[in-house]
């Protein structure tokens, strides 16, 4: 199966585990977009983004591929407080670090949580920026 494949459905079934969690959509409703937030045309905060780091995806035997997923928060700097953004922090990597599924759609082996920086300001859009990167292998 081709890498960019694998790759999709990951990210498929993690926006699905993190829409499917109380407190998360209660934070953010649905709004995990698929892509980084500056490729989606029109976003709502708060809310989160998911994409996979480009040139970092090899294949780890025959069918095994590992690749670095980027899960980024943003939170409005004038409507929510930032303890509200580690919450969310803290519910997504609750549910993603050391995770793994095999449910028929895809199978991810392994997926950690494997850096993550510091909570950036960005002020042209008044938003905080938290961003955390997980290494994932999937098949």
């Amino acid at each position: 199966m081709a890498s960019s494949l694998i790759e999709a459905k990951v990210l498929a079934k993690v926006r699905s585990v993190l829409t499917g969690n109380a407190t998360i959509t209660g934070i953010v409703s649905t709004r995990v977009y698929d892509s980084h937030i500056s490729m989606v045309g029109e976003p709502v905060y708060p809310a989160i983004s998911l994409h996979i780091l480009d040139g970092l995806s090899t294949f780890v035997g025959k069918d095994m591929v590992q690749f670095t997923l980027q899960i980024d928060l943003w939170f409005p700097v004038d409507e929510q407080v930032k303890s509200v953004m580690y919450d969310c922090y803290h519910a997504i990597r609750g549910l993603l670090h050391r995770y793994s599924v095999s449910d028929g759609t895809v199978r991810i082996i392994q997926m950690t949580e494997t850096a993550s920086g510091a909570v950036l300001f960005e002020p042209e859009r008044r938003l905080w920026h938290m961003a955390r990167r997980y290494s994932v292998i999937a098949l």
